[in-house]
């Protein structure tokens, strides 16, 4: 059997192009934080293929800059005036690739929870998380940024 960073190596070979369209359409679709909709379904549609115990939404806003991307990128923003300019779109692919590794090679012993993290610029969405009801701590929180 092979250590699970080798298993997560060959998923991200094997599925780059789809987390790159991933990354792009998130991109392209940018929500406001608070009325992160179209961005929540998208990751709910696309976490359904891992098979999650659960899914909790509705915890808080993902975070986009309201401001005009000048880019010429095919992947551009296609809402005039917002963006998704701080790299979200790329945090939320890689927590996607973590889950679909997850998903193919469940720890024996643990519970995992991934969060996408809402506003977290600034600290007012995790802090939002953590007094939502909802939200069940575990004994190990990590996160990157």
């Amino acid at each position: 059997r092979r250590s699970s960073i080798h298993a997560l190596m060959f998923l991200i070979d094997r599925e780059l192009g789809g987390l790159v369209a991933f990354r792009q359409a998130l991109h392209r679709r940018p929500d406001v934080s608070g009325e992160e909709r179209e961005t929540a379904q998208t990751i709910v549609a696309a976490l359904g293929e891992t098979k999650p115990d659960a899914v909790i939404t509705g915890l808080g806003g993902l975070p986009i800059e309201e401001i005009e991307e000048i880019s010429e990128v095919a992947h551009r923003s296609e809402i005039t005036g917002k963006g998704h300019l701080c790299g979200h779109d790329g945090h939320m692919t890689i927590l996607m690739t973590l889950a679909k590794g997850l998903g193919q090679s469940r720890p024996a012993k643990a519970r995992v929870i991934l969060m996408y993290e809402p506003a977290e610029e600034n600290g007012v969405g995790a802090a939002a998380v953590l007094a939502d009801p909802k939200f069940q701590r575990s004994s190990l929180i990590s996160s990157f940024r």
